[in-house]
């Protein structure tokens, strides 16, 4: 049984000793939301998780790690990846079969030998992983850290849940992906019930985003400036936000997730298919969520939360429902409307292009736009200028858009976004799009 499951402890084992690294600093939670220590209920979620895309996060921050404390001896073959059907990372080193043994033996000390001989190990990684894993692969060119950790400092007025076992199966407290969730209210995501996030929580959300980004980005056009100011409008970049209006990062509503699933509009259903048939290892993370949502989509109900939330699959379930309903607003709502009213300069606008689609994202919704654009009777000759201007006039949604903007810039300047000065303080066009967010190796 040793033998045959071998290659699988040893990917487990590392992902058991990034559990075991931060066990021991559970009481000094630093916070980078600016939220009480003690309250650890999202910071639990991440620790427990080994669903795929936290894996893969896990794996790259240790193998980063690895090659920080080791430079001499690392390279691209420390890791060595076989194909889908068993785990194939393989110690190349003395180093490397010395931690293992001792994370093995670790684990022996506290787990009983009959819950060994019965586990099924579930992380089992695709085959075109020697970028992933053996290179430096770092997909945060996109949205940066310090944007993000800005972001969560914002109070939010959602109720905000964790993901709990259910008399499930664990592993030296390690929660089995193959086993389901049940949302518990933690309460509001402000003030003295805000949860803990730490600096690797933030650092994984900024890695399953900007995967996700990378990965649609090869076919689709994606401006991640208006994903951030998206994202940071609807939740401040917590996942765990829900309620019957909407849930997780862009507050995904019911008529959006039937758009990115319906078997006759197919946009949605083109995109997933794009993510699980994909060669591009940077959506590996991402296409066993896409290959059974396909066949099987998740419900989104107050008792399904947990497939929207939750820190593995529900995280990234998120981020690529978020980024997907972002490309069917572009692509089959707005950029065919434009072309019918004769107004593609609109569609060669980048930043007047993302704000009809971020009115059509929110609550005010695609029709309202249209009704926008017919009553202004605009045409080819009106300058986007104009156009623009009107509609931020017109759009509470994008007044909201700035204003929370302006909210994570102050917090980045130490300012109390309640407060007189940040009211008066004279930011960019530039910073108030979020465009000083993307871009970088952060």
């Amino acid at each position: 049984m040793f033998l045959r499951n071998y290659n699988c402890l040893v990917l487990f084992l590392f992902l058991f000793s990034y559990q075991n690294s931060k066990a021991s600093t559970v009481s000094a939670l630093e916070c980078v939301n600016g939220a009480r220590p003690e309250n650890r209920r999202l910071y639990n979620d991440f620790e427990r998780n080994l669903d795929l895309p936290k894996s893969y996060f896990v794996i790259t921050e240790l193998r980063d790690k690895n090659k920080d404390e080791n430079s001499e001896s690392a390279n691209e073959n420390d890791f060595k990846m076989g194909d889908e059907s068993s785990c194939q990372l393989v110690p190349q080193s003395k180093d490397q079969i010395s931690t293992v043994i001792d994370f093995f033996q670790n684990l022996l000390n506290k787990a009983k030998a009959q819950i060994m001989e019965t586990i099924t190990f579930p992380i089992k990684l695709p085959q075109k992983q020697v970028d992933l894993i053996g290179k430096k692969y770092t997909p945060y060119e996109f949205i940066k850290l310090e944007c993000i950790n800005n972001a969560l400092k914002r109070d939010t007025s959602g109720d905000g849940y964790s993901c709990e076992s259910n008399n499930r199966r664990k592993i030296a407290g390690a929660i089995l992906p193959s086993q389901g969730l049940i949302p518990r209210s933690y309460g509001k995501y402000a003030g003295n019930e805000k949860q803990c996030v730490t600096e690797d929580m933030s650092k994984y959300t900024q890695f399953v985003i900007n995967s996700a980004l990378d990965c649609l980005s090869d076919k689709y056009d994606i401006d991640p400036s208006a994903i951030f100011r998206k994202f940071n409008n609807e939740s401040g970049f917590n996942y765990s936000i829900a309620s019957s209006k909407g849930v997780g990062f862009a507050q995904l509503t019911t008529p959006a997730i039937k758009d990115m699933l319906d078997t006759e509009i197919t946009h949605g259903r083109k995109i997933l298919s794009t993510i699980a048939e994909s060669d591009n290892h940077k959506c590996d993370a991402f296409k066993k969520i896409a290959k059974k949502d396909l066949t099987d989509p998740p419900a989104f109900n107050a008792g399904n939360y947990c497939s929207w939330i939750a820190t593995g699959n529900g995280l990234a379930r998120s981020a690529i429902y978020s980024i997907g309903y972002y490309i069917i607003l572009r692509e089959r709502y707005l950029i065919p409307q434009l072309k019918k009213r004769n107004l593609t300069h609109i569609i060669n606008n980048e930043t007047l292009l993302n704000k009809l689609i971020a009115v059509a994202y929110s609550s005010e919704g695609a029709k309202e736009v249209y009704k926008f654009l017919d009553i202004n009777r605009f045409s080819s000759r009106t300058p986007a200028a104009i156009i623009g201007q009107k509609l931020d006039q017109n759009s509470q949604y994008l007044k909201n858009i700035k204003e929370k903007m302006r909210e994570v810039l102050c917090l980045r300047d130490g300012i109390s976004p309640a407060s007189k000065e940040c009211q008066e303080r004279n930011y960019s066009r530039k910073q108030l799009l979020g465009e000083d967010c993307v871009g970088g190796t952060e």
